[in-house]
């Protein structure tokens, strides 16, 4: 038996429904529809409520899909009657197409995919970003399958760095990503308006960046097409990542064809064709370190990775202009990221601890980043597992506020002489053991003990050598703190 979902004649409930003009602005007109109705009913009274002056033929959808079972029909929903002309996107009381309720404003950018505009939504004033895929550029189920992939992917991540998608919306000749807005624009612009960047206004943009890729990673997401057009900044030059139509959810040790990217950006393993047994998270690193490189130098590093510029990056490091003075950390950073060999590549949780891209936390603790001598002779460093004896786990149980000032407050501070008390002793005499404790009686009351006189009283710490004293316990000493 085949079962059809759809309208049954006569189980259909009463629908109150909106029908408006083919392409007039303005809301719609509200339509009664009582049980069992059919199609036929729907264009007739549609026809007599509109005062149409020919009988109506066709109905559609407000994302242009032409209704030919009422049985799909929702309540309170909007519907455009046309009298055979195709279907005209509505447009706002200011004359700007409308697309599931949001009003488009202005186009943005376009490429080989379609285009990007602002729209505002109708009722709520949201500002907001649409991403237009033409259905025309689906050649084969591969093409589809990367939209549905795309977005997966974003209704999956949940990060500040990378671009929030609000709702996906289906459209006669687009699939429509309806995404948040950054409103500065791609980082490239950016970079190219400013010529170089410096480089602490280079670490806060990368560190965002990185840290959303590594976010990524952490999901089993790999991106495989970053660049400085697929980053966008805010209002506030916060990092937004966007454009996740080639990545894909991948494990550790999986082997992943990649046969697609901007060539200026793509590892030398993608080049080769030959990606198997690579690690497929490391694609992303290389493109980091292009990325970077153009941020601080105001170019790309090569055109490509090809096996002469291979050659050079292994044998002599990254070609840095004269023009441009860099910070030792900074070069060894890029040079890791921009290893041919991809056993040796960097890794993201490598990056987002580099001494060069952790500057600023130390700022924030009074304590200066290496310098280039320390650079050079400390290349690594210590995990924080292997420091012992520090702050951290000393037995006075010091406070952890500041590091410098406190701790020499604790190396310095005296013993304290009242920890142990020392027994009588009378001088001249062999001192005896200590008796045990009498138990008293619980009804009578303790005497205090007459203190001893003469003589033979107790000496200070400071007196003869013949004074016997207990041993005072000291805090154990605590070795300087370690520059990381």
């Amino acid at each position: 038996m085949v079962l059809l979902i759809g309208h049954i004649p006569g189980e259909l409930g009463a629908l109150e429904i909106y029908v408006k003009r083919n392409g007039e602005p303005g809301e719609g007109v509200k339509l009664e529809l009582g049980d069992g109705f059919k199609l036929a009913d729907l264009l007739r009274k549609s026809t007599i409520k509109l005062q149409l002056t020919r009988q109506a033929k066709i109905a559609y959808y407000s994302n242009g899909l032409e209704v030919d079972d009422v049985g799909h029909i929702e309540d309170k929903e909007t519907l455009h009657i046309s009298l055979g002309e195709k279907f005209v996107p509505p447009t706002s009381s200011t004359g700007c197409e409308v697309i599931a309720g949001w009003s488009i404003l202005e186009k943005l950018g376009e490429g080989g995919f379609g285009s990007v505009c602002k729209v505002q939504h109708t009722e709520t004033g949201e500002v907001a970003a649409i991403k237009f895929i033409s259905k025309k550029s689906f050649i084969d189920f591969d093409d589809l399958q990367r939209v549905f992939m795309e977005i997966q992917v974003l209704r999956d991540l949940n990060h500040s760095n990378i671009v929030r998608i609000i709702d996906v919306h289906d459209h006669p000749e687009n699939v429509c990503f309806f995404m948040e807005y950054a409103s500065a624009g791609q980082l490239r612009e950016y970079v190219e308006k400013k010529g170089i960047l410096a480089e602490d206004e280079a670490r806060v943009m990368f560190g965002q960046i990185s840290k959303a890729v590594h976010y990524c990673h952490g999901k089993n997401v790999v991106h495989r097409d970053l660049k400085l057009e697929n980053i966008l900044l805010d209002d506030k030059k916060n990092v937004k990542i966007v454009d996740f139509g080639l990545s894909d959810f991948v494990a550790n040790s999986e082997n992943l064809k990649t046969d697609a990217g901007t060539e200026a950006y793509l590892a030398p393993e993608v080049l080769s064709g030959n990606c198997i047994g690579h690690d497929v998270f490391k694609l992303d690193v290389w493109a980091l370190g292009v990325i970077l490189y153009i941020m601080v130098c105001g170019r790309f590093p090569f055109s490509k990775a090809s096996k002469n510029v291979c050659r050079t990056l292994k044998n002599e490091g990254p070609t840095w202009p004269k023009a441009v003075d860099l910070s030792p950390p900074l070069k060894n950073l890029i040079s890791r990221m921009l290893i041919p060999d991809s056993s040796l590549r960097t890794t993201l949780a490598e990056i987002t601890n580099d001494p060069w891209l952790t500057a600023s936390r130390f700022a924030a603790m009074n304590m200066s980043p290496l310098d280039e001598d320390e650079f050079a002779e400390q290349k690594t460093i210590p995990s924080p597992r292997k420091v012992r004896g520090s702050i951290l786990n000393t037995s006075a149980g010091a406070k952890r506020t500041s590091m410098r000032t406190q701790l020499p407050e604790i190396v310095a501070a005296p013993a304290r002489q009242s920890v142990v008390k020392p027994p009588p002793i009378t001088v001249g005499k062999k001192p005896s053991p200590r008796p045990p404790p009498r138990q008293q009686d619980p009804g009578s009351k303790k005497t205090p003990r007459p203190p001893p006189s003469g003589r033979g009283g107790p000496k200070s710490a400071r007196g003869e050598s013949d004074i016997t004293t207990s041993k005072v316990p000291t805090l154990p000493k605590t070795p300087r703190a370690q520059k990381v």
